[in-house]
């Protein structure tokens, strides 16, 4: 799948980017997934990001405005209520 045709108001240099999944649990993440990283009731998945990546995350989606300089990962900021919009 095409980030671009899951996200609309992704950046359009990301609109190419090839992912495999979706992921909320940040253990059960697997290779080239996309990572929501949430804050719930109970847990904020920010927490969780790093470990997300360590399974393989590929793309982290957040409601926080994430800065980061690993270069393989992509980072968006993405309110929940802007996401409930416009994903697919």
């Amino acid at each position: 799948m095409y980030l671009g045709n899951f996200i609309k108001n992704i950046d359009k240099k990301f609109y190419k980017v090839k992912f495999s999944g979706l992921a909320f649990d940040s253990k059960q993440v697997k290779k080239d997934n996309i990572f929501f990283a949430f804050k719930g009731n109970i847990l904020n998945g920010n927490k969780y990001i790093t470990e997300a990546i360590k399974h393989g995350a590929k793309i982290i989606i957040s409601e926080e405005d994430l800065k980061s300089n690993n270069k393989n990962i992509i980072y968006s900021y993405q309110p929940s209520s802007l996401i409930q919009m416009n994903v697919l």
